[in-house]
Protein backbone atom coordinates (compact mmCIF):
# COMPACT_ATOMS: atom_id res chain seq x y z
CA UNK A 1 0.00 0.00 0.00
CA UNK A 2 2.79 2.44 0.89
CA UNK A 3 4.62 1.93 -2.43
CA UNK A 4 1.42 2.38 -4.43
CA UNK A 5 0.56 5.51 -2.44
CA UNK A 6 4.05 6.91 -3.02
CA UNK A 7 4.00 6.21 -6.77
CA UNK A 8 0.56 7.75 -7.18
CA UNK A 9 1.62 10.88 -5.25
CA UNK A 10 4.92 11.07 -7.14
CA UNK A 11 3.12 11.25 -10.48
CA UNK A 12 0.48 13.63 -9.13
CA UNK A 13 3.15 16.05 -7.82
CA UNK A 14 5.85 15.58 -10.46
CA UNK A 15 5.58 19.19 -11.67
CA UNK A 16 6.03 20.43 -8.08
CA UNK A 17 9.05 18.17 -7.59
CA UNK A 18 10.54 19.33 -10.88
CA UNK A 19 10.14 22.98 -9.89
CA UNK A 20 11.76 22.36 -6.48
CA UNK A 21 14.83 20.83 -8.16
CA UNK A 22 15.27 23.96 -10.28
CA UNK A 23 14.45 26.53 -7.59
CA UNK A 24 17.33 28.35 -5.91
CA UNK A 25 15.03 29.20 -3.00
CA UNK A 26 13.92 25.58 -2.51
CA UNK A 27 17.30 23.87 -2.72
CA UNK A 28 20.76 24.05 -1.19
CA UNK A 29 23.95 22.04 -1.51
CA UNK A 30 24.07 21.21 2.20
CA UNK A 31 22.34 22.29 5.37
CA UNK A 32 25.34 24.51 6.07
CA UNK A 33 24.47 26.59 2.99
CA UNK A 34 21.15 27.58 4.56
CA UNK A 35 20.83 30.64 6.73
CA UNK A 36 18.37 30.13 9.59
CA UNK A 37 17.85 33.90 9.64
CA UNK A 38 17.00 33.96 5.92
CA UNK A 39 14.47 31.15 6.47
CA UNK A 40 12.88 33.10 9.32
CA UNK A 41 12.79 36.24 7.17
CA UNK A 42 10.89 34.42 4.42
CA UNK A 43 8.11 33.43 6.82
CA UNK A 44 9.28 30.09 8.18
CA UNK A 45 8.22 29.67 11.82
CA UNK A 46 8.85 25.92 12.18
CA UNK A 47 11.89 24.04 10.95
CA UNK A 48 11.66 20.28 10.28
CA UNK A 49 14.90 18.42 9.56
CA UNK A 50 15.59 15.00 8.13
CA UNK A 51 18.63 13.31 9.66
CA UNK A 52 20.36 10.96 7.19
CA UNK A 53 22.11 13.05 4.55
CA UNK A 54 20.93 16.36 6.01
CA UNK A 55 22.36 16.47 9.54
CA UNK A 56 24.94 13.74 9.01
CA UNK A 57 25.71 10.62 6.99
CA UNK A 58 23.57 7.44 6.98
CA UNK A 59 23.12 5.79 10.38
CA UNK A 60 25.25 8.35 12.27
CA UNK A 61 24.17 9.01 15.85
CA UNK A 62 25.01 12.70 16.00
CA UNK A 63 25.77 15.55 13.59
CA UNK A 64 29.31 16.74 12.93
CA UNK A 65 30.76 19.79 14.69
CA UNK A 66 29.83 22.31 11.95
CA UNK A 67 26.23 21.06 11.87
CA UNK A 68 26.07 21.32 15.67
CA UNK A 69 27.08 24.99 15.40
CA UNK A 70 24.38 25.46 12.72
CA UNK A 71 21.78 23.78 14.97
CA UNK A 72 22.65 26.01 17.93
CA UNK A 73 22.31 29.05 15.66
CA UNK A 74 18.95 27.76 14.37
CA UNK A 75 17.78 27.23 17.96
CA UNK A 76 18.61 30.85 18.77
CA UNK A 77 16.54 32.05 15.80
CA UNK A 78 13.61 29.61 15.83
CA UNK A 79 13.58 28.61 19.50
CA UNK A 80 14.45 24.98 20.08
CA UNK A 81 10.80 23.98 20.54
CA UNK A 82 10.09 25.04 16.92
CA UNK A 83 12.62 22.61 15.45
CA UNK A 84 11.54 19.07 14.72
CA UNK A 85 13.43 15.99 13.58
CA UNK A 86 11.43 14.06 10.98
CA UNK A 87 13.31 10.96 9.87
CA UNK A 88 12.37 7.59 8.43
CA UNK A 89 15.26 6.15 10.47
CA UNK A 90 14.60 7.16 14.11
CA UNK A 91 17.44 5.30 15.81
CA UNK A 92 17.02 5.20 19.62
CA UNK A 93 20.62 6.40 20.11
CA UNK A 94 19.85 9.49 18.01
CA UNK A 95 16.77 10.26 20.06
CA UNK A 96 18.83 9.89 23.24
CA UNK A 97 21.52 12.23 21.87
CA UNK A 98 18.99 14.90 20.90
CA UNK A 99 17.02 14.55 24.15
CA UNK A 100 20.24 15.26 26.05
CA UNK A 101 21.70 17.96 23.76
CA UNK A 102 18.52 19.71 22.55
CA UNK A 103 15.83 18.74 25.09
CA UNK A 104 13.10 20.98 23.65
CA UNK A 105 13.60 19.70 20.07
CA UNK A 106 11.01 17.09 19.11
CA UNK A 107 11.70 13.77 17.40
CA UNK A 108 8.46 13.19 15.49
CA UNK A 109 7.27 9.62 15.51
CA UNK A 110 4.71 8.51 12.99
CA UNK A 111 3.09 5.34 11.73
CA UNK A 112 3.59 5.87 8.00
CA UNK A 113 6.99 6.86 6.65
CA UNK A 114 7.60 9.74 4.27
CA UNK A 115 6.27 10.46 1.64
CA UNK A 116 3.11 10.05 3.69
CA UNK A 117 2.44 13.52 5.16
CA UNK A 118 1.50 12.21 8.62
CA UNK A 119 4.73 13.47 10.24
CA UNK A 120 4.37 16.96 8.76
CA UNK A 121 0.68 17.05 9.70
CA UNK A 122 1.66 16.16 13.28
CA UNK A 123 4.20 19.01 13.31
CA UNK A 124 1.59 21.46 11.99
CA UNK A 125 -0.92 20.37 14.64
CA UNK A 126 1.62 20.48 17.52
CA UNK A 127 3.07 23.86 16.53
CA UNK A 128 -0.26 25.49 15.68
CA UNK A 129 1.06 27.19 12.54
CA UNK A 130 -0.18 27.16 8.96
CA UNK A 131 1.39 24.60 6.61
CA UNK A 132 3.22 27.28 4.59
CA UNK A 133 5.01 28.40 7.77
CA UNK A 134 6.75 25.00 8.04
CA UNK A 135 9.81 24.02 6.01
CA UNK A 136 11.21 20.49 5.76
CA UNK A 137 14.88 20.16 4.85
CA UNK A 138 15.39 16.76 3.18
CA UNK A 139 17.73 15.09 0.69
CA UNK A 140 15.24 12.72 -0.94
CA UNK A 141 12.78 13.87 -3.57
CA UNK A 142 10.44 10.88 -3.38
CA UNK A 143 10.20 10.77 0.40
CA UNK A 144 10.57 14.04 2.33
CA UNK A 145 10.24 16.53 -0.50
CA UNK A 146 7.20 14.69 -1.87
CA UNK A 147 5.69 14.77 1.64
CA UNK A 148 6.00 18.58 1.60
CA UNK A 149 4.13 18.73 -1.70
CA UNK A 150 1.32 16.61 -0.26
CA UNK A 151 1.12 18.49 3.06
CA UNK A 152 1.45 21.97 1.54
CA UNK A 153 4.56 22.93 3.48
CA UNK A 154 7.72 24.53 2.17
CA UNK A 155 10.67 22.38 1.11
CA UNK A 156 14.42 22.72 0.98
CA UNK A 157 16.00 20.01 -1.15
CA UNK A 158 19.60 19.16 -0.17
CA UNK A 159 21.51 18.34 -3.36
CA UNK A 160 24.85 17.26 -1.85
CA UNK A 161 23.97 15.28 1.26
CA UNK A 162 26.50 14.20 3.86
CA UNK A 163 27.92 10.74 3.10
CA UNK A 164 30.46 8.40 4.67
CA UNK A 165 31.66 6.00 1.99
CA UNK A 166 34.30 4.47 4.25
CA UNK A 167 32.00 3.67 7.14
CA UNK A 168 28.89 2.43 5.36
CA UNK A 169 29.88 1.98 1.72
CA UNK A 170 27.05 -0.27 0.50
CA UNK A 171 24.21 1.71 2.09
CA UNK A 172 25.69 5.08 1.06
CA UNK A 173 26.16 3.89 -2.55
CA UNK A 174 22.57 2.60 -2.59
CA UNK A 175 21.20 5.98 -1.54
CA UNK A 176 23.56 7.79 -3.91
CA UNK A 177 22.06 5.78 -6.79
CA UNK A 178 18.49 6.36 -5.56
CA UNK A 179 19.08 10.13 -5.33
CA UNK A 180 20.59 10.21 -8.84
CA UNK A 181 17.62 8.29 -10.26
CA UNK A 182 15.20 10.67 -8.54
CA UNK A 183 16.95 13.73 -9.99
CA UNK A 184 17.11 12.13 -13.45
CA UNK A 185 13.42 11.23 -13.37
CA UNK A 186 12.27 14.72 -12.38
CA UNK A 187 14.60 16.84 -14.55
Amino acid sequence: MSIIYGLRQMFQHRADLRSIIHSKEASAKTLLDLSPQALKTRGVDVLALDFDGVLSYQDAIMPNEKVMVWLHNACAIFQEKNIYLLTNNPLPARAAFFNKTFPAMTFVSFHYKKPHPEGLEKIIAQSGVKPDQVVLVDDRLTTGILATCIAGTQAIYITQPFVNLKGNHVKEQFFKIIRALERWFFT
